[in-house]
């Protein structure tokens, strides 16, 4: 089988698996233990609309990392781009003025940052089990556009 034979027959299963996701029960994010411990991806949304996929070996853990107080800009990354939308209203910068320690250093965007993992925890999820890493990747990308979820970037630094 080529690569391309097997990418074709993955992309194959993403309606289906899209279609799973939102059949899929929603919880709060900050469910805690309610959420198993296995790896696939999940959708956050605020009402009705999705803002953010995401994929992971641990939900229950990556959901906690978004929205726990002892979170910081590196684990709550959701929160940190509600915090950048509210706040300074620009994207992510890789030079030392507008940095992820930079905003840190800020008194409004930390208040900000808090309120925001706060209201992800308020916020809910929908989660599918899927342990492999390859059908992870394509299918987080795959439900974040098909979702329009504004706030999942693939951008690279």
């Amino acid at each position: 089988m080529t690569n391309t034979t097997k990418a074709d027959q993955l992309y194959a299963t993403m309606q289906e698996r899209l279609d799973q996701l939102l059949r899929a029960p929603r919880q709060l994010v900050s469910a805690g233990t309610a959420w198993p411990k296995a790896a696939g991806v999940y959708a956050i949304f605020d009402g009705g609309d999705c803002l953010y996929v995401g994929r992971t070996g641990d939900v229950r853990s990556r959901l906690k990392s978004h929205c726990a107080d002892s979170s910081t800009h590196h684990s709550a990354s959701f929160a940190l781009r509600l915090d950048r939308a509210t706040t300074v209203k620009r994207a992510a910068t890789y030079r030392k003025a507008g940095s992820r320690a930079d905003l840190a250093s800020n008194p409004a965007f930390n208040a900000e940052f808090t309120r925001q993992r706060r209201r992800v925890g308020e916020m809910e999820a929908a989660f599918i089990e899927l342990p492999n890493d390859e059908t992870q990747a394509m299918f987080e990308i795959f439900a974040a556009m098909c979702l329009m979820a504004r706030h999942s970037k693939f951008n690279t630094h």
